[in-house]
């Protein structure tokens, strides 16, 4: 068996492996903490309101009282384009047997699924909430394309890999550095302690993308030259001119 499907504990919550990695590559992406309240594996002990869904394989549910509301969408667009079919669970969105979580399932949990989180699989192709009862209703969450997550010494990275990679970067330089900037009026803050110049900005986040093509053995076939913050061909502002 693959290192990443192996079975692990964290927190007192089971996953695999893979799992665990995939939720860190979401919290660090989004620049968020995420918190697992619920492994899978439960085999019969899980919560009395999760019924037999957490029984078997990769199904997790994480804490969302502890996360900015606005971000809450984000988190489950996010693991939804990793082959989670994640929902948030809410009185708002069907949810009132316990607080408020998010859900998932992961889609190609190497371990198999409950019959009941393979029925919210099937649910979630169908385009509905993975509830039952009167709280059946319609999916209202973003629907991104679902890749599976691999670990990255799993496998080679080919040219869509490489386009995701430099995607992912310009995502965390987003979340990380430029978002956090912005004030509640919608001006940048100036005196932001993560403000980049412009053109050190982009040149950093498309490095990333190139360095860990070669760091992995990948070709690239990009014309440009990256050193340090420097970027040519490509008409950027002067090094001295911050973002506004």
């Amino acid at each position: 068996m693959a290192d990443g499907d192996e079975r692990v504990v964290k927190g007192g919550q089971e996953l695999t492996a893979r799992t665990w990695a995939l939720i860190d590559d979401v919290a660090e992406e989004l620049g968020l903490e995420l918190q697992v309240v619920q492994g899978g594996f439960k085999a019969g002990s899980g919560a009395r309101a999760s019924g037999s869904t957490h029984d078997v394989g990769d199904v997790f549910d994480i804490r969302s009282k502890t996360l900015p509301a606005h971000r809450l969408v984000d988190v489950v667009v996010a693991f939804r384009r990793r082959n989670v079919c994640m929902w948030l669970r809410d009185p708002d969105h069907g949810w009132t047997k316990t607080g408020p979580h998010l859900h998932g399932v992961l889609r190609d949990s190497v371990h198999g699924l409950s019959t009941g989180a393979a029925w919210q699989v099937q649910d979630y192709d169908r385009k509905n909430n993975g509830l039952t009862g009167g709280a059946h209703a319609a999916d209202p969450f973003p629907r991104p394309e679902q890749i599976p997550f691999q670990l990255e010494d799993d496998v080679a990275l080919t040219d869509a890999d490489i386009e995701r990679i430099a995607q992912r970067t310009a995502d965390l330089v987003w979340n990380r550095v430029i978002r956090t900037g912005f004030q509640s009026d919608g001006t940048f803050d100036a005196d932001h302690p993560q403000k980049l110049p412009a053109r050190g900005l982009l040149a950093a986040a498309y490095g990333k993308s190139v360095q860990a093509a070669d760091r992995l053995g990948v070709p690239s076939s990009a014309d440009e030259e990256v050193a340090g913050n420097e970027l040519e061909p490509f008409e950027l502002l002067p090094d001295d001119q911050p973002i506004e």
